[in-house]
């Protein structure tokens, strides 16, 4: 018999937490992609889940603080330069 776990974040009950996050992310996607135009290109909507996937990587990272300032970053650019 199959254990069933209530996963709050997801608003469904699942049988295991990858389940829950892989239905999660192709419900995201399929939405993104139901809403491009409909004379899209594969490669268009590819281009646009890609940008879609690093667009929240980095807000995941702003998210956690993982992210510095725009003075740090010119410094550091500045030590490459030399």
């Amino acid at each position: 018999m199959r254990r069933l776990i209530v996963f709050p974040e997801c608003d469904r009950i699942y049988g295991r937490q990858e389940e829950c996050c892989m239905s999660k992310a192709k419900e995201e996607l399929t939405k993104l992609i139901e809403e491009q135009p409909e004379d899209s290109s594969g490669e268009e909507i590819i281009r646009e889940l890609a940008f879609h996937l690093m667009a929240q990587g980095r807000l995941a990272d702003a998210d956690a603080g993982r992210v510095i300032s725009n003075n740090e970053m010119a410094r550091r650019i500045r030590s490459w330069q030399k």
